[in-house]
């Protein structure tokens, strides 16, 4: 307790004083120490807050014991895995072994300091995507120093995303499997998965890359989709690329041609 122990103080002859306690962090009182305490009628409030005597008539002495309080346990966040997680169950309380109910893993954290209703905890099960490679090229995912990988893990029910990398004078081709598609952004290429509710195989064919040159006249200017600002683009044979077509203010595009590519409506030339 905060009060400094023992704790002394002087009532009024036959006076039914209330006496407040104050734990410390973490503590509650427990019970009344009936050994060391010999005080009228000693009774904790329900509440525990404070403990109350009836009609003195000496001196005596009240002992309470605190306890910690009961803390009920709680889950943590373990690791996407195919298999049964065994570590990172429970921030507090100690963990049952985890099993597998449908798509998900199941266990418990007990609680403690008497808590005595476990806490159930659930985590998806990870679905186990294997890549493999057509041509000259890798699979990374995207993490910053991350070498190749072979395959992926996802929790069920969610995407994945990763990144073809192709080698000196290969181009991504194309990705099949697990409903997995390309996708390109102003930074970089990528793909992603559909939804992974089973393990799946994604295949990533790597071809022959030709070089698509744009060469913009005065008053405007035409860039890759990819690598916005570059003015080439390297594609796999048999693929098409994208570029953007900008005039200038007060200026529309003349003429574009090449590559057997056409001009949409939005601005851009598709080879």
């Amino acid at each position: 307790s905060a009060i400094p122990v023992p704790y002394t103080r002087t009532y009024s002859y036959n006076a039914f004083p209330t006496i407040p306690l104050n734990p410390q962090a973490g503590y509650v009182a427990d019970k009344i120490n009936t050994a060391t305490s010999n005080c009228p009628n000693p009774k904790l409030s329900a509440d525990k807050a404070d403990v109350s005597v009836s009609g003195l008539t000496s001196h005596c002495t009240i002992t309470v014991d605190f306890i910690q309080v009961p803390t009920p346990g709680q889950c943590d966040t373990p690791a996407v895995s195919v298999t049964a997680p065994t570590a990172k169950l429970c921030k507090v309380g100690a963990a049952s072994a985890a099993t597998q109910l449908g798509n998900d893993w199941q266990w418990s954290c007990a609680g403690i300091n008497g808590h005595t209703t476990p806490t159930a905890c659930t985590a998806p099960v990870g679905r186990l995507i294997t890549h493999t490679v057509v041509g000259s090229g890798s699979i990374t995912d995207g993490s910053f120093g991350g070498g190749p990988i072979a395959s992926q893990v996802v929790a069920h029910g969610r995407k994945a995303v990763f990144y073809p990398e192709a080698n000196t004078g290969f181009a991504t081709k194309s990705v099949q499997g697990c409903g997995a598609t390309l996708n390109a952004s102003i930074y970089a290429t990528f793909a992603s998965t559909d939804v992974v509710e089973a393990d799946c195989t994604v295949t990533t064919t790597f071809m022959t890359a030709y070089t698509v040159t744009a060469n913009a006249g005065p008053n405007g200017a035409i860039r890759t989709a990819v690598y916005f600002g570059s003015t080439s683009s390297q594609v796999a044979s048999g693929n098409t690329t994208l570029f953007y077509v900008m005039p200038n203010s007060g200026y529309t595009v003349d003429s574009i041609s090449g590559c057997g590519g056409k001009l949409g409506s939005d601005g851009t030339y598709t080879t």
